[in-house]
């Protein structure tokens, strides 16, 4: 059944989207494997560092924070990482693997 979802999946990515082969492969793998690869993930990061640095934000306002625009992305980075760490640390200790990548 999951092999028919997938194909399903790919046929409309190919017919109805008409998306390049390897941005089908790439949707493909991450179904397949639940992983993004390293260079999608370090361009999002910088993306964001980037982008508070300059000012740029889709948030109107989080001026009660008291954050400067670089400092939130940081943040983020820093809970969001420690976060997923601590997810993949907990699982490892209860199931001997890895779970996360």
């Amino acid at each position: 059944m999951w092999e028919k979802l997938v194909q399903e999946f790919k046929n409309y990515l190919k017919i109805e989207r008409n998306l390049s082969d390897n941005t089908i492969s790439s949707y493909l793998f991450d179904l397949k494997k639940f992983y993004l690869p390293l260079y999608l993930n370090l361009s999002i990061t910088l993306i964001a560092i980037i982008s508070g640095f300059f000012g740029i934000s889709l948030i109107e306002s989080y001026g009660f924070l008291n954050i400067s625009n670089i400092s939130l992305p940081l943040i983020g980075f820093i809970f969001g990482y420690f976060f997923l760490w601590s997810i993949n640390l907990i699982y490892k200790l209860l199931k001997k693997e890895d779970g996360i990548g």
